[in-house]
């Protein structure tokens, strides 16, 4: 009921029409509006004796000399909207039934002329949504469309005749993209939307001139004019769709990469680990006696091959062995995986392979009698066989293989065509032995020193950062490379200790460049094992404050791999040091997993896409492709994108035209001691113009 009633007009016989511009309040006239809302009509004989007229005498009754008066309520939707009044002067009256209906009529004709401007208002508010809005709306009944708007037809590409009498399935491919039937899916949105229950989904249409198109549709039943409507709302999405399935393959590029070898498309060296690993892991759990065989093949004389016929028909020796070896393993329900350069490993288990382990070599030993032929020259190639067996020689992949491969030198050592481990022949039990001892006196004694490798912006060439590389400076066996020692390092709790010597270091090379005036941010690289452990962010703080140095010229760069195993924690790390102030990068970029996961959820400042990607792609159009992938990538996610292993001008020249932000490699500058950098860095703040 309306809380004020505002007096417009006075109609007085003989008199015509009187303007007033009075307001009456349920506020000042309780009684009177709660008389209305109880009773359509209210008549009043004599005003100033009647309840519901008691509080108008004073200020509306006595001052007009009213005496008698007739009140009917103008009612819309059951709510109290105005009211007719009919009053007599100078003598009181009685009103009759006719009178009372009479005025009644009135009431209900204004009543259902308000009702119908109403209509006429909603119907042009409705029209004028209908029309303006920019995504489409359709009607459609009894399954087929009856009315939709400009935006509708401009989405379809089609006149509104085009469209009348068809059904949703009739603009629909046959299947949906989940490989439903349109039809049966259609059925089940409307069927749920007929019994009240509004539907939004993503669809598939078809223009009627062939084209596809995806929308999110919202679909709502209506009753109009008596008959069942369903009204549906499409946004087009068919962008964002496209964007999608363009990330979605760049994504399965990137996978595939990780875990396949770019010339054979065979597994790589990573799948290797987990294959084996896996492989381990059920033989464990099974309760027969389940082994695991791990055969490594080195080809015979390939380097000659190489040097006679040139790397190129090289690779194409090494194309048809992969798949002359790939046939031959899954004959017998293994698995293939080119490790790197001529050797490839194979992967049995006893209880799914057919041949005892025993008979495994001569079976590549056939195989390989085939011939190959390269641009009609017939070459026949052999392999040394070196095979170790789970849990005879090793309890992980990692331990199988340097079996394998100590069996296999054996057999070149001595030309037989295969050999099993034996650990009599393993003379670099003792050496990697000695190596784990005098590693940790190594770090002791400061036998470990820094070089470092500094990097470029792209756009103004200026010198933005340096990578911390570790060397070992071995009294005896000389300058030993990190892949090498750490791999050893990373297998014992001595890895801290390594990391801690190279952060200390870092850090103090770190103040030494600031006492320079040379603030350049040092970056070191975190293992899997470091990332995992609950002291690393204490420590990193520790060597910060101890060290007065400002968080941001320490960098922090982890590897895709170091983040699987114990990932809430690597996670909680990486947090607390984004939070510090301290620089992360995502290192080796496209050979790991490249979760986009990752990307999302962790504080990386900058992506480092492996020089694997960065030295084929002036050759290899899906390496070029991928690198296109991920700077796209890392700039949609705000990251810094730095190539590695750049190594001549004109791949420098290609990554500056893909918008690559940093570099780093050899073409640039070799990784130096800290004394030569400083004086590099003096003289080369910024790196001359014809580098790039």
């Amino acid at each position: 009921m309306e809380l004020t009633i505002r007096c417009s007009t006075l109609c007085v016989r003989n008199e015509g029409v009187v303007p007033l511009d009075s307001t009456l309040s349920i506020e000042d006239f309780p009684i009177y509006f709660n008389s209305l809302k109880q009773s359509r009509v209210i008549a009043a004989n004599d005003v100033c004796k009647h309840e519901s007229f008691s509080e108008l005498k004073e200020p509306y009754s006595i001052p007009l000399n009213i005496k008698s008066m007739l009140d009917a309520s103008i009612r819309h939707e059951g709510e109290v909207h105005g009211v007719i009044c009919v009053e007599t002067i100078t003598h009181s009256r009685d009103w009759s039934e006719p009178e009372q209906n009479f005025v009644a009529s009135i009431s209900d004709f204004i009543a259902q002329r308000l009702m119908a401007d109403q209509l006429v208002n909603s119907e042009i508010r409705y029209k004028t949504f209908f029309e303006s809005t920019n995504e489409g709306i359709a009607i459609f009944s009894d399954g087929k469309f009856v009315d939709f708007n400009s935006a509708f037809c401009t989405l379809f590409r089609c006149q509104r005749e085009d469209m009348l009498g068809l059904t949703p399935v009739d603009i629909s491919p046959e299947y949906q993209a989940c490989g439903e039937l349109s039809s049966t899916k259609a059925m089940r949105y409307i069927e749920a939307s007929m019994l009240g229950e509004p539907q939004r989904f993503e669809w598939r249409h078809s223009r009627l001139d062939g084209t596809e198109c995806d929308f999110i549709i919202t679909l709502n039943y209506v009753r109009l004019e008596e008959t069942d409507t369903l009204f549906a709302l499409f946004r087009d999405i068919t962008e964002h769709k496209r964007i999608e399935r363009e990330v979605q393959l760049s994504q399965q590029q990137l996978s595939y990469r990780a875990a396949h070898d770019s010339l054979t498309g065979l597994l790589n060296r990573e799948q290797l680990h987990l294959n084996v690993n896996h492989l381990i892991q059920l033989s464990a759990q099974s309760n027969q006696q389940v082994k695991v065989a791990l055969v490594l093949l080195d080809l015979n004389r390939f380097k000659e091959v190489n040097d006679t016929l040139g790397h190129t028909m090289g690779d194409g020796v090494l194309v048809q062995v992969s798949q002359i070896l790939s046939k031959a393993v899954e004959d017998n329900n293994g698995k293939l995986f080119r490790f790197g350069g001529d050797e490839f490993v194979a992967t049995f288990k006893s209880s799914s392979c057919p041949l005892a382990f025993d008979e495994l070599d001569h079976v590549f030993h056939q195989a390989l009698k085939t011939s190959i032929n390269i641009a009609d020259i017939n070459v026949e190639m052999s392999a040394s066989v070196g095979i170790a067996l789970y849990p005879d020689h090793g309890a992980d992949s990692h331990e199988l293989l340097r079996c394998a491969d100590v069996a296999m030198y054996h057999c070149k050592r001595n030309e037989s065509a295969s050999s099993y481990y034996d650990v009599k022949n393993d003379e670099n039990n003792k050496r990697r032995l000695s190596m784990m001892v005098e590693l940790g006196a190594a770090i002791r004694e400061d036998q470990l020193m820094l070089h470092f490798q500094p990097r470029i912006n792209l756009q103004t060439n200026e010198i933005t950062g340096c990578e911390a590389l570790v060397r070992w400076q071995h009294p005896k066996l000389g300058l030993i490379p990190p892949d090498e020692f750490i791999p050893l390092a990373e297998m014992t709790e001595l890895i801290h200790t390594l990391t801690a010597w190279v952060l200390r270091k870092a850090t103090d090379q770190i103040k030494l460049l600031q006492s320079l005036d040379l603030e350049i941010p040092i970056a070191i690289n975190i293992s899997g094992r470091n990332l995992n452990n609950q002291k690393l962010l204490w420590f990193i703080k520790e060597v910060i404050d101890s060290g007065k140095i400002s968080a941001n010229l320490l960098e922090i760069e982890v590897t895709e791999s170091a983040l699987i195993d114990h990932p809430e924690q690597a996670f909680k790390n990486l947090d607390a040091l984004d939070k510090l102030g301290v620089g992360i990068a995502l290192d080796d970029f496209g050979t790991g997993y490249s979760s986009l996961s990752y990307l999302k959820e962790l504080p990386f400042d900058t992506l480092k896409i492996d020089q694997s990607f960065i030295q084929n792609m002036m050759f290899d159009e899906s390496d070029a492709v991928i690198v296109d992938s991920v700077i796209n990538l890392a700039h949609n996610f705000s990251y810094k994108v730095v190539a590695e292993g750049v190594e001549d001008g004109e791949t420098l020249r290609l990554l500056i035209n893909k918008q690559c932000d940093e570099a780093q490699g050899y073409f640039i500058v070799r990784p130096m001691p800290i004394d030569q950098l400083i004086e590099w860095l003096k003289c080369n703040k910024v790196i001359p113009h014809w580098v790039g």
